[in-house]
């Protein structure tokens, strides 16, 4: 078992794995070292004509029981006589645009959704961009998930841009793509056009219907707006950002995120064509193909929804806000939305309040009365 050591002299904790190496391998932050005759980027498959021993959460690591499946595809058996479609089959892309960055982030809480605390028990992490580790492990787990490309109706290309992004780019000495300097949507970009250039030349499923069939999360701020176009037009996308406008320009208050801020242009060259040319011509979301998607919630948050058995409440809210009003940040700052509603909420009767122990975060209630 591959164990955190830690520097207090504590008990050691589990460190954390896309479905803990489906307890075949051992994990060694983020990246999982299969047992023998294991093979995959979650040691999910095993080679042909072995025999399959039992996994280490069906063993002797317990703590693991809640965390690990053991996917349906890897049993000799289908667990059941009709497999559910869509069949979806995950590349094992290579380790540098997933395992290798839960490697390079600079804290326990970073690029993932969960990790294990003292006496390996598990939880929460609060990380903004969960949602990109958390789908990637849903599909590693899923009845629907498939070992046989040929079979599968879709294709899910894994890619952690938001743990590069934040905290690997700019406190890691590497990777980056493929300059130190830059905007942070130019290795973004080029990662993503690395990426589809290993798809196109290692296999054939893409060019089978020209990427219909494969679906990219973009978790990060402003979703696709800066995704290549040569990805974007065929591809599916799941992101957070619904905007329809073919010539976008960033509204990042970030100014390493502005993919429309003037920067010395000489980073931005890669194979001799500007980053930016190949962004250009498309919208961030077609929902003629793509998906908008929610922000990663802890289970515990839904416990009070009508949808899940609880009692309806009474509404008396009028505005729900999380997160920085963008006050001080520059006027663009999210479409300028959120000073809009600064402004308006100064005649009203605002104040924080702290919700019950099982959900920590301050919220922002306004009463619908002015003053």
């Amino acid at each position: 078992m591959e164990i955190a050591e830690p520097c207090d002299g504590s008990e050691p904790m589990e460190t954390m794995c896309a479905n803990q190496c489906a307890g075949h391998g051992d994990c060694f932050f983020g990246f999982c070292r299969c047992h023998p005759g294991w093979y995959g980027s979650d040691c999910s498959r095993k080679r042909a004509g072995m025999v399959l021993e039992p996994a280490r959460h069906q063993a002797d690591d317990t703590w693991l029981q809640p965390v690990t499946v053991t996917p349906p595809a890897s049993l000799p058996v289908p667990a059941s006589p009709t497999r559910p479609r869509p069949l979806i089959y995950v590349y094992d892309v290579p380790p540098e645009y997933t395992s290798r960055m839960l490697q390079y982030r600079v804290a326990a809480d970073s690029c993932v959704w969960r990790r294990f605390y003292d006496g390996n028990n598990t939880g929460f992490t609060g990380w903004t961009y969960s949602v990109e580790t958390l789908i990637h492990e849903l599909m590693l787990q899923s009845e629907h998930r498939t070992f046989d490309p040929e079979e599968a109706d879709f294709f899910y290309v894994p890619v952690y841009v938001s743990c590069f992004f934040w905290p690997v780019l700019g406190w890691a000495d590497y990777p980056w793509w493929y300059t130190p300097n830059g905007l942070r949507p130019m290795h973004g970009a080029n990662m993503l056009e690395e990426v589809h250039q290993w798809l196109t030349t290692r296999f054939p499923w893409w060019a089978r219907r020209r990427g219909r069939d494969h679906i990219w999360l973009m978790s990060h701020d402003e979703g696709a707006c800066w995704m290549p176009k040569a990805l974007y037009d065929t591809s599916i996308v799941l992101s957070h950002w619904g905007r329809m406008d073919v010539n976008h320009t960033s509204n990042s208050a970030y100014h390493q995120d502005n993919y429309s801020g003037m920067m010395d242009r000489a980073f931005y060259n890669w194979k001799g064509t500007d980053f930016l040319d190949r962004i250009k011509g498309h919208v961030c979301y077609d929902p003629n193909k793509d998906l908008v998607i929610p922000a990663f919630k802890p289970p515990g948050h839904y416990e009070w929804s009508p949808l899940m058995g609880a009692r309806p409440m009474e509404r008396d809210i009028l505005l729900y806000f999380r997160g920085d009003v963008g006050l001080n940040r520059k006027s663009h700052y999210s479409r300028g939305i959120r000073q809009k509603l600064f402004r308006y909420l100064e005649g009203c009767d605002v104040w924080l309040l702290q919700l019950t122990k099982k959900q920590t975060n301050i919220y922002l209630l306004v009463k619908t009365e002015k003053k």
